[in-house]
């Protein structure tokens, strides 16, 4: 049987390995940072000599920057990583917890709201219109309109 590395392209493999290198970075950096900046601390790229390390949090970005200097000699020592020459820490947006929520988040119309939809949807005469101003009054149940409008 071949290995997944043969069967995909020398590009794809070099990311692969790039990927394992940072999670294995990531991991060690994770056992020599205090609990509670590790749970808030990731990688985010190590090239050239420099760690970027990156969080959510100005905060625990100031805690992590405080500990720069014995984390870079940690790695220097203990993880053998003598080229390592800075540490850089970033806060991001979490952007992927931000469009989660919402993409979650429900928005109910009034009933005030509602009634006035239903009663312009009465007046319209373009029944696909009709059909959607009732669907959007009614929220997520089907709503069934007869097809028997009369035209003015």
């Amino acid at each position: 049987m071949r290995s997944i590395s043969r069967c995909l392209n020398k590009q794809l493999v070099d990311l692969c390995q790039r990927s394992v290198q940072l999670e294995e970075l990531a991991n060690k950096i994770k056992l020599m940072l205090p609990d509670a900046l590790a749970n808030e601390c990731q990688v985010g790229s190590f090239n050239k000599g420099c760690l970027l390390l990156t969080t959510t949090d100005a905060a625990w970005a100031t805690q992590l920057r405080y500990a720069i200097p014995e984390l870079r000699d940690k790695l220097r020592k203990e993880a053998g990583m003598y080229q390592l020459s800075s540490i850089k820490v970033v806060v991001i947006e979490p952007t992927l917890q931000y469009a989660k929520s919402v993409l979650t988040s429900k928005h109910e119309l009034s009933e005030k709201a509602k009634a006035i939809i239903i009663s312009e949807s009465q007046h319209c005469t373009y029944e696909p219109l009709q059909k959607a101003l009732l669907h959007l009054a009614d929220g997520d149940n089907s709503v069934n309109v007869s097809s028997n409008n009369q035209k003015p």
